[in-house]
């Protein structure tokens, strides 16, 4: 028999369980990994040098409007097993320059797959990048976030007050309830596996995954190489495996992000106060007998 007693205890369990439930339905656990080191070191650890692969780059000249070169159509240099190699060099205090070049086979779209050649072919580019800003110019063709290395470190708790513009549109990260969320690469190199923690920013022409100043991926990117024309990413490009200890190493952002779930919450609490609700219902009928 339900006496006055238990019922009490049985409501203070539930308004203990709808309060403390918040910290407790939550999806993901809080990981952090290493400290990662200032603009200096990491470029030393560099040797002022990064590199990718991609599995296919082209080359967009003269087109009418940025997004034509989101198309193949108006491609006029395709580059199969493509290597990506840029130079850092600072200039002073506030700029740097950056030497890029892309090399590979010289390939054609024949419309039902893409047909590599053995000729190597090579693009070559230069850039010039605010280092407060990571803002560039290729010559004199401003376009804002610099790509391939990102000078202002970007962390996990500032991320989402930073604002880059890319080809003028802004940069997103993806966030839940307003906190970022962390992506993963994978990579085994010489047997070990590396598990590396990165963060993402993204618009219609860019989307990057990166460690504090290294991108890890470069899922997405049009980029001008000159006033006139455009290297174009369509399959990706990797950071080489001899970077991946070091990104490793670097990233302190947290591998999961704590929130709340109020979907589930709701459902939560709704069930404990039908069965508060139903037990008050059957203490009252008991009583009456």
């Amino acid at each position: 028999m339900i006496n006055e007693h238990s019922l009490k205890k049985a409501v203070s369990l539930l308004i203990l369980v709808v309060i403390v439930s918040p910290m407790v339905l939550v999806n993901y656990s809080l990981a952090l990994y290493s400290v990662s080191g200032s603009l200096k070191e990491v470029l030393e650890s560099i040797n002022y040098r990064l590199s990718y692969q991609s599995g296919l780059v082209y080359v967009c000249v003269n087109p009418d409007t940025v997004d034509d070169c989101l198309t193949r159509g108006v491609s006029n240099l395709m580059i199969s097993k493509a290597k990506i190699a840029l130079t850092i060099r600072i200039i002073n205090d506030t700029h740097a320059g950056i030497d890029l070049i892309v090399r590979g086979n010289r390939s054609y779209d024949t419309g039902q797959y893409v047909f590599i050649t053995d000729e190597i072919v090579e693009v070559r580019a230069s850039y010039i990048v605010d280092m407060r800003y990571n803002f560039a110019w290729a010559g004199s063709k401003s376009f804002g976030f610099f790509p391939f290395f990102i000078f202002p470190a970007i962390g996990y708790d500032n991320i989402t007050s930073l604002k880059f513009i890319y080809m003028g549109e802004e940069l997103i990260t993806g966030t839940i309830q307003g906190k970022p969320l962390p992506g993963h690469y994978d990579a085994i190199i010489n047997g070990t596996k590396y598990s590396v923690t990165t963060l993402g920013l993204t618009n219609k022409y860019l989307s990057i995954r990166f460690v504090y100043h290294i991108p890890v991926e470069i899922l997405r990117c049009v980029v001008p190489i000159n006033e006139t024309a455009y290297l174009v990413i369509e399959r990706g490009a990797y950071i080489d495996d001899r970077y991946v200890p070091l990104l490793a190493s670097m990233s302190d952002y947290p591998g999961h992000v704590t929130y709340i779930n109020y979907e589930r919450l709701a459902q939560f609490v709704a069930g404990g106060v039908v069965l508060g609700v139903t037990a008050f219902a059957v203490y009252r009928w008991r009583r009456r007998r």
